[in-house]
């Protein structure tokens, strides 16, 4: 396994997260409350909060089986994340978690970031993906029925605190995503994407608590 190596696409550039980014990814997405009201996480409540996190995850980078991305469009900075929320060795089965600012949607940036990170994840020898949504989440539902993703069932999770019902998804490495348009609605996020519970974070090492 060879971790976070950088990722090119048509219009974005995924990248280890670097700690001079705090700004633009506290201002593009993590401070948003409309951004968060779809994860798992609180919104950061400052930019230092934002540089806090950052400084956490660095060393992680060193870490070959840690897959956590900044999702930059290079004209702007620092406009979303994408990653590993838990992965299995054993099984090669990674669940993939993401999150996009607001200004930023239905642009189809999700989209061409989710296809490339799925495409270097079968390089890296995983062999089934999965990924889980609020059941109310249509815009991310409709993204994963997209890029191939096969509802599989409800579940109930505690989500901050409360117990909130999730349609969970599954992939067979190779299936290739629906040829559409890219301006699909693909405007919420998957909430796997974690709070640390010791640093209030969106770190996508984090599980949903059961």
């Amino acid at each position: 396994m060879n971790g976070s190596v950088p990722l090119r696409t048509r219009r974005l550039l995924l990248r280890p997260f670097e700690t001079m980014d705090y700004l633009d990814v506290y201002q593009n997405f993590a401070g948003d409350p409309e951004v968060s009201r779809w994860l798992t996480w609180d919104a950061h409540a400052s930019p230092e909060e934002t540089f806090s996190y950052l400084l956490y995850v660095a060393p992680k980078y060193e870490m070959d089986d840690y897959y956590h991305y900044a999702i930059e469009l290079p004209t702007v900075g620092v406009i979303g994340a994408i990653g590993a929320v838990e992965i299995d060795k054993e099984r090669k089965e990674a669940t993939v978690g993401y999150c996009l600012g607001t200004l930023f949607q239905r642009q189809g940036f999700m989209s061409e970031a989710l296809e490339a990170f799925l495409g270097y994840l079968e390089e890296e020898g995983f062999h089934r993906f999965k990924a889980r949504c609020l059941i109310d989440n249509a815009a991310s539902i409709a993204l994963l029925k997209k890029h191939g993703f096969l509802e599989i069932g409800p579940i109930l999770k505690s989500v901050k605190g409360q117990e909130k019902k999730l349609l969970v998804f599954e992939k067979e490495a190779g299936v290739c995503m629906e040829k559409t348009k890219d301006k699909e609605n693909e405007a919420h996020f998957d909430t796997s994407l974690s709070i640390d519970p010791g640093n209030n974070g969106f770190d996508l090492d984090w599980k949903i608590d059961d």
